[in-house]
């Protein structure tokens, strides 16, 4: 009965972790980068990746015993995708993401995840798509997304070129804040 809850917190922890560990990385680097730049040390140092498999197993494992039944499954698409964005896994982010949109449309995580795909995208130069996915992330206006979304699709249509578009976005997103 609470073997979900257990292995949804255990997620949880194994991502704080490795977030301690990677600033401590980030802190050490910073002396070495220091000491090698005075020539105290004779290799440029290294940061090391965020590592974030133990996360990773443990929510793909959830979903594997208990799937789309557990009751924060939209949770653990989400926060799946985070930490595989995180770990530089983009296209297993994308995935991740993908699922919750589609099997949880009116998860409260759907906005946020619509945004978070629509980036990935335009990182990727996909800005078609990318586009696609803001106007879903927008939504409402009372999203708490719409302005940022409303950003992204300008800058989504200014690489795409159509800047009367991009211009009329950049428009909407001023008047927003006047209203």
């Amino acid at each position: 009965e609470y073997t979900p809850d257990a292995m949804f917190r255990l997620a949880e922890l194994y991502f704080e972790n490795s977030e301690v560990r990677f600033l401590d990385a980030l802190a050490q680097y910073d002396k070495d980068k220091r000491l090698y730049d005075r020539g105290k040390i004779p290799m440029e140092p290294r940061v090391g990746d965020r590592v974030m498999d133990d996360s990773i197993r443990i929510y793909r494992t959830l979903l594997a015993r208990f799937g789309d039944r557990y009751r924060y499954a939209d949770a653990v698409y989400y926060l799946l995708g985070y930490v595989q964005s995180e770990a530089a896994e983009n296209e297993e982010a994308l995935r991740a993401w993908e699922t919750l949109v589609k099997r949880f449309p009116d998860s409260d995580f759907a906005p946020e995840t619509y945004l978070r795909i629509g980036e990935e995208y335009f990182d990727m130069g996909e800005f078609v798509r990318a586009g696609r996915y803001y106007k879903k992330a927008m939504g409402e206006t009372s999203s708490g997304y719409y302005d940022k979304a409303l950003y992204k699709l300008g800058w989504t249509y200014f690489q795409l070129y159509d800047y009367h578009k991009a211009i009329n976005g950049f428009l909407e997103l001023i008047s927003y804040y006047d209203e």
